[in-house]
């Protein structure tokens, strides 16, 4: 074997050990080529990205990431978690602080999940195992957007945004009930996390209120970093999807897969299976989303992994959730 081919081999091994490292290498480079063919369609994106941000994507969710952040760094979730710690523990395997992160989480919709499981890690009231295992599905489509962004607006029905929620809803909790089941309890090294972050000291009085809005605006930093990035890269999509003539379906699923809104809309405008396509859409949430929730959790060192599996099976959930509704009683479009 000559030189050459042997670096050719190790190279092979090395990309082999760490696809995850190849994906995104493979992803950048696609990003970077259809921004450098379209940049003008690029920059119009961008643009109405930022615009959106500041009317739509902050107004909405920087009040309630601040009061989650409020609760969870106060006394409150402390104090209602023997309420529920009991039903807590035997549906989903979890604490009844970890399940007040959950509610958060299915009330005010993404990443209020992710940001309460955060904070009640950082403060030593739960697990890294315990973390992990919110994430799988304390992060959804929130009522309002499902409701009124999806239902009323996009597919002109407010109950079949209604229905969505609920079926989104159901899916999450039954994920949640499932990753009962897929693991044991937590090692010794994952409890000890917990307790290393509960040596912190602790904030208290005005230390709280002005931590948890500076805390929150820089998640919504974050935020607003991946909507304006993301919704970019879906302008150009867009731009090279209608050149390439794909399939309604394959469209709205392609789009789907980087954003929300976006395979949403898309869905929407198909007749008939078009609402499938939006459960399903709505189940796995974007890959905005999921590096939303990944840049919350930075510093956390959690496997990914179970959170992204579960996004998977809850848009095979919903997909089926709303067949049944479908087979039963019709849908409501």
């Amino acid at each position: 074997m000559t030189a050459k081919s042997l670096k050719i081999n190790q190279t092979v091994k090395k990309l082999s050990a760490d696809p995850a490292s190849v994906a995104l290498g493979l992803f950048c480079i696609f990003s970077l080529l259809l921004i450098f063919k379209n940049p003008d369609v690029a920059i119009t994106h961008m643009t109405h990205a930022l615009g959106l941000c500041a009317k739509t994507v902050i107004p909405s969710l920087f009040p309630f990431m601040a009061l989650s952040e409020l609760l969870v760094s106060g006394k409150t979730v402390t104090l209602a978690a023997p309420l529920i710690r009991r039903p807590a523990r035997a549906i989903f395997g979890i604490s009844g602080e970890g399940a007040a992160a959950v509610a958060l989480g299915l009330f005010c919709g993404f990443p209020i999940g992710a940001k309460s499981a955060v904070g009640l890690y950082k403060n030593g009231r739960i697990s890294k195992w315990e973390l992990t295992r919110i994430l799988t599905f304390s992060n959804n489509p929130s009522s309002a957007f499902l409701i009124s962004a999806v239902g009323a607006s996009m597919f002109d029905s407010r109950s079949f945004g209604v229905l969505l929620f609920a079926i989104s809803t159901i899916s999450a909790l039954i994920v949640g009930f499932i990753g009962r089941f897929s693991k044991g309890r937590p090692t010794a090294e994952e409890l000890c996390a917990k307790s290393s972050h509960a040596e912190l000291p602790k904030k208290r009085g005005v230390e709280v209120f002005t931590g948890a809005v500076t805390s929150s605006a820089l998640s919504m930093l974050y935020v607003c970093a991946f909507v304006v990035f993301f919704s970019t890269l879906v302008g150009v999509l867009e731009y090279t999807v209608n050149a390439a003539a794909l399939p309604d379906g394959v469209a709205a699923l392609w789009f789907g897969f980087f954003e929300l809104t976006s395979g949403i809309w898309k869905a929407a405008q198909i007749p008939v299976y078009g609402a499938f396509l939006a459960a399903a859409i709505a189940g796995w949430s974007g890959l905005s989303v999921h590096f939303q929730i990944m840049s919350i959790c930075s510093g956390c060192e959690i496997s990914f992994k179970p959170y992204l599996l579960s996004k998977l099976l809850t848009s095979l959930i919903n997909t089926l959730l709303l067949a049944a509704y479908a087979l039963l009683f019709g849908l409501p479009l």
